[in-house]
């Protein structure tokens, strides 16, 4: 069995599984459907897992720390229910895990947020959300408020509500949906691409405020909230580069707001 999943467009993993099954292959069609590719490209950049499958249960739920090792070429991804090493060059992995929707959705969120930086991009834990022809972005540390914003839009403009892609193409700044959700659970299964108008940073208050960040403030509140799991100075060092060129190109903001803000008043 084998599913070809691409997000941001040109990013994609192939996921090559040996099971019989039916149970976690129908879950995976349901989840990923809306970005299935029937073929990959020259253009995309992609890596193959081939996967067996173990039994599932509860138990690892309570323990959901990855654990990463890079050695040389090989990129090892460790937790309770997963197991995964990709060699870098080829960029193919071999691994295992439980057969279980949360374990596939977990394992695919570390290899894809590995991939995204290679093309420029990173996922952001955010709430995404479109307006006419562009994209808000609204991030911060949990509890912040991405839910409460996303929840006041319709549910088919709204990127996530959990991890947005971001990336820079074609010297612009792009958003895009991803299958990965929060407290919304599920999202509108479209593969979207939008360009980013403004990114804010999130704070509870009982006055609406907006001030502009700088450079400065705007690296210190925006990588606590990108998910990477590789602790690589080569990496970290291009993270840093790709903010560097997004301030550049769109504006990042520090918002407070109040509990009953309107939709008018995000999307300015």
């Amino acid at each position: 069995m084998k599913f070809k999943i691409c997000l941001g467009k040109d990013i994609c993993v192939v996921l090559n599984m040996s099971t019989e099954d039916k149970v976690i292959v129908s879950k995976i069609r349901e989840r990923y459907s809306g970005f299935f590719l029937n073929k990959v490209t020259r253009h995309s950049f992609s890596t193959t897992l081939n996967l067996d499958f173990t039994p599932a249960t509860d138990n690892f739920k309570d323990d959901n720390k990855v654990l990463v090792d890079f050695e040389g070429n090989l990129l090892k991804l460790s937790r309770k229910d997963f197991f995964l090493a990709i060699n870098t060059r080829t960029r193919e992995g071999n691994g295992r895990a439980a057969a279980s929707i949360y374990s596939i959705d977990s394992l695919l969120r570390v290899v894809f947020s590995w991939l995204a930086v290679e093309k420029k991009g990173f996922f952001l834990h955010c709430a995404g959300v479109v307006s006419g022809k562009n994209a808000f972005i609204f991030t911060g540390k949990s509890g912040s408020g991405k839910s409460t914003i996303a929840k006041k839009f319709p549910r088919k403009r709204i990127l996530s509500d959990e991890l947005v892609l971001l990336k820079v193409k074609k010297d612009k700044i792009f958003a895009y949906s991803t299958p990965f959700w929060g407290e919304l659970e599920k999202g509108t299964g479209e593969n979207l691409e939008k360009v980013i108008k403004k990114v804010f940073f999130l704070k509870k208050s009982n006055k609406l405020a907006v001030k502009k960040a700088n450079l400065e403030e705007t690296i210190e509140k925006l990588m606590p909230n990108i998910l990477f799991f590789v602790n690589s100075k080569e990496i970290s060092g291009k993270i840093l580069e790709i903010i560097t060129i997004m301030s550049e190109k769109i504006e990042f903001n520090s918002l407070l707001f109040p509990k009953n803000i309107k939709t008018g008043q995000l999307c300015i």
